[in-house]
């Protein structure tokens, strides 16, 4: 656009109405941008709000006032997007368009939300087409979008709304301004609805209604080009973008990406719980050639049998080391009045011990039975197969012995001090 075409259009912004500027002097929100029509062009003007204190020479005091300045305007045509900033050299001016800028110096982060006012003024503008929605957080870039691809209209009437996108401002790289965007898997060089979106009229109408999959399932036919479209939609529903966990499924089964898709939705299965169950196999040396292995008819089932296989393998080799070490530890056991303390035989009677006693001993099995460290249980005679209370002693004596000496000399203290506290009672 050129500069003329900028000044004309800058002398064409209306005065803001008496009754909006009430709302933008006491309304609600710090930020306010207004919209106003002149004829078919659509114009904003954008106002911050702020209470500072200021010293009054009549009151010899600091008093808090409201001030309202007007910090940028905007004008949107069908030739053009402008957007004025306001200095003291220059007045009114066209700068670089982007999102209002509300910060009082450079490096000043402010918050970027504003309000909008009389947003009915889009409809009676040359923009009513523009698809606007009042929930949009960056009105002034996407106005901006419309005017340089009005056939974004054509994406947000057939369920592609979500294809417009935000990205970053430059060079405000300390700032977190955004601006409104297509994403790059659309062409904006045609009005065509099917060539912008790079589909077939057999793709467009298979994703009606599933318009949230579009980004997916053209990243997956472009991954897998002889696959089929409905192959190619199966496996963008049930993979979406984790595309490194498909390739993991595809190298550990030797299975065509939509079989693998198909089989986890007819058996409702998480992608997540498939990783976990490929990983048992792999654990277990199973053979991934056999489809009753990497695709189980029951898959709850042999998930849940491989996990106790595993578990029952793992405390096995546990439970060897536990035997062998079990002689080591008899002399530790020991027995006075109606307590005794022994060691755990089994594995399985450490964790039983853990769900007795509602604590976490069970996960020290491992290393105990490895002699990492030492698990005993205290038992009363008179009720010897009930746990009673549990310890964990230290492989280390003389960290025991030094234990066992500040303790003694805690529960002197403490007694001193019982003590003490009875005579000052008295």
């Amino acid at each position: 656009m050129k500069r003329e075409r900028k000044e004309e259009l800058l002398r064409m912004i209306p005065k803001t109405p008496k009754r909006l500027m009430q709302i933008v002097n006491y309304g609600k929100g710090h930020h306010i941008c207004v919209l106003l029509t002149n004829g078919h062009e659509l114009f904003a003007r954008c106002y911050r709000r702020e209470r500072r204190y200021v010293w009054s020479d009549e009151s010899k005091e600091y008093r808090l006032k409201r001030f309202v300045t007007e910090v940028q305007r905007y004008a949107f045509t069908k030739d053009g997007a402008v957007r004025y900033s306001y200095s003291d050299g220059a007045g009114w001016h066209p700068v670089r368009f982007q999102e209002p800028v509300y910060q009082r110096s450079p490096g000043y982060l402010a918050d970027l939300c504003y309000d909008i006012l009389n947003f009915n003024a889009v409809a009676h503008s040359d923009l009513r087409y523009s698809m606007l929605d009042e929930n949009e957080k960056y009105v002034m870039s996407y106005l901006k979008l419309y005017i340089d691809h009005p056939n974004i209209e054509y994406l947000i009437k057939s369920g592609y709304r979500k294809l417009i996108t935000s990205k970053s401002e430059t060079p405000f790289y300390y700032s977190f301004r955004k601006k409104r965007c297509v994403d790059e898997t659309v062409d904006l060089s045609s009005n065509n609805l099917l060539k912008m979106l790079r589909l077939n009229r057999t793709e467009f109408f298979m994703l009606r209604g599933r318009e949230s999959l579009y980004k997916d399932y053209i990243a997956h036919r472009e991954k897998f080009p002889k696959m089929k479209p409905e192959e190619v939609l199966l496996v963008a529903k049930v993979y979406g973008s984790q595309f490194g966990l498909l390739d993991t499924h595809i190298a550990a089964t030797g299975l065509k990406p939509h079989r693998i898709a198909r089989y986890l939705i007819e058996h409702q299965i998480r992608t997540i719980d498939y990783s976990d169950y490929l990983d048992q196999c792999r654990t277990l040396k199973y053979n991934f050639a056999d489809t009753a292995i990497s695709m189980p008819h029951n898959f709850n089932a042999m998930h849940e049998r491989l996990s106790q296989v595993i578990i029952f393998k793992k405390n096995n080799a546990a439970q060897k080391m536990l035997e062998k070490n079990f002689p080591d530890r008899l002399p530790f056991e020991f027995e006075s009045g109606d307590l005794f303390l022994r060691q755990p035989k089994t594995i399985y009677e450490i964790i039983e011990e853990g769900k007795a006693l509602h604590h976490c001993v069970g996960g020290y099995a491992e290393r105990h039975a490895y002699y990492r460290t030492n698990i005993f249980f205290i038992r009363r005679k008179s009720a010897p197969d009930t746990p009673y209370y549990t310890i964990e002693v230290s492989n280390d004596p003389d960290e025991i012995k030094a234990f066992e000496q500040e303790y003694q000399q805690y529960l002197e203290e403490l007694k001193h001090e019982q003590q003490r506290n009875k005579r000052k009672s008295a």
